[in-house]
């Protein structure tokens, strides 16, 4: 069960006491606003439209009245620009040493001649260049060489300069062995 809720009376200043609060905000010849019912004497009463403080049509001029509580370059006004920090204008850029990126390369180029071992086509000419005596020989291992590191290509093309130099070297050394 609700208990109503009594209303609990505040003692309001007497109507000779709010003239003398007031009064030293009020300018000679200007009349103050009443205040409003329940007020006490430390409440602002929130300005109301009048001639002096309404909002004027363009053309027209505003006449004097109370001034403003908000002074320019307050909260009202908006913020001015900011500039971004240093940290915000060169992003960091990560740099690799060069035995960093010779490993990763390798890594990278380990990875790619494995896929390519696992081709067909590669793996039948593996078969056939370890079958293969003498002159066939050399012309199965070159031919196996020449589709394991096209097929690597196809692979990772960002390797294509190591892979070139290794294709390279390992071809000069079928001739070599090949000739003994």
């Amino acid at each position: 069960m609700r208990h109503p809720k009594k209303a609990v009376a505040h003692p309001s200043p007497s109507p000779a006491a709010t003239p003398a609060i007031h009064k030293h905000r009020a300018k000679p010849g200007t009349a103050q606003p009443a205040p409003s019912p329940g007020a006490t004497p430390g409440d602002e009463a929130a300005p109301q439209a009048t001639p002096a403080n309404a909002e004027t049509a363009p053309g027209e001029e505003a006449t004097p009245g109370p001034k403003s509580k908000h002074k320019p370059g307050g909260m009202t006004s908006q913020v001015p620009f900011v500039p971004p920090t240093e940290a915000q204008e060169a992003p960091v850029v990560e740099t690799k040493s060069p035995a960093e990126q010779e490993a990763e390369e390798s890594s990278r180029f380990q990875a790619a001649k494995a896929k390519a071992l696992e081709d067909q086509h590669v793996m039948d000419l593996q078969a056939k260049a370890d079958e293969s005596t003498g002159d066939d020989a050399r012309a199965a291992s070159r031919r196996y060489y020449r589709a394991l590191y096209d097929r690597m290509r196809e692979i990772d093309p960002s390797l294509n300069d190591r892979i070139d130099r290794t294709e390279a070297a390992t071809l000069r050394r079928v001739e070599e062995e090949n000739t003994q």
